[in-house]
């Protein structure tokens, strides 16, 4: 059945293409990536992974979850997924960071990336998934966590480690998806699209 991410693929024609959980497995390098997905398990899955990767490596990792989400719950999620969390969370290793709706706080892009540094600035390599649009979302939206890529990607060289920035696609509308999936993409030095479980591809772009 063709979805909104089966008919975006032809976007990620002449990239090296691979399976979203070989490719989460696989980084190796500081990168900036953008995961597009349709069913939130599939989401949380490929979250779960990076971050539980991540902290095996001893790697600070911060994940900061929409406004729809539920910190204890997410802490339960990563728990049953096979991730030690008061181990981790003593060590100092793993946060949770509850974010907030970009158009109901007078902050700047520059401004909540300070707020990410602080959060890391001890450490030397670091982890950080955001889950930015989680719900039905409109243009202005959709400008303003553009806004905050462009700024993050543009200061990446700041940042010690990887990070994973997720979207519900089926949240954005279409005619929004079709005009601002480049700018997206342009921002990011990768991409997962990842409509269902097992399913999907990724791709470094840069």
């Amino acid at each position: 059945m063709e979805t909104k991410l089966t008919k975006i693929f032809d976007n990620s024609q002449g990239f090296k293409k691979c399976s979203p959980k070989k490719f989460i497995d696989e980084i190796s390098k500081n990168k900036h990536i953008l995961m597009f997905y349709e069913e939130p398990e599939y989401s949380r899955i490929l979250e779960y992974k990076f971050i539980k990767n991540g902290l095996k490596k001893g790697e600070k990792c911060l994940y900061c979850v929409g406004e729809d989400d539920d910190v204890e719950l997410t802490y339960q999620g990563m728990n049953d997924f096979g991730i030690d969390i008061s181990s981790y969370k003593e060590k100092g290793l793993l946060k949770i960071i509850p974010t907030v709706d970009p158009m109901t706080i007078p902050k700047s892009p520059e401004e909540f990336f300070k707020i990410i540094l602080k959060e890391v600035e001890s450490f030397e390599s670091i982890r950080v998934v955001g889950r930015w649009i989680t719900k039905s979302t409109n243009e202005t939206r959709v400008k303003a966590d553009l806004a905050i890529e462009e700024y993050f990607h543009s200061n990446f060289d700041k940042i010690p480690g990887i990070l994973l920035c997720s979207y519900d696609i089926t949240a954005i509308d279409e005619n929004d998806l079709k005009k601002y999936l480049k700018k997206f993409m342009g921002c990011h030095h990768s991409a997962i699209f990842a409509p269902s479980l097992d399913s999907g591809i990724a791709f470094d772009m840069k």
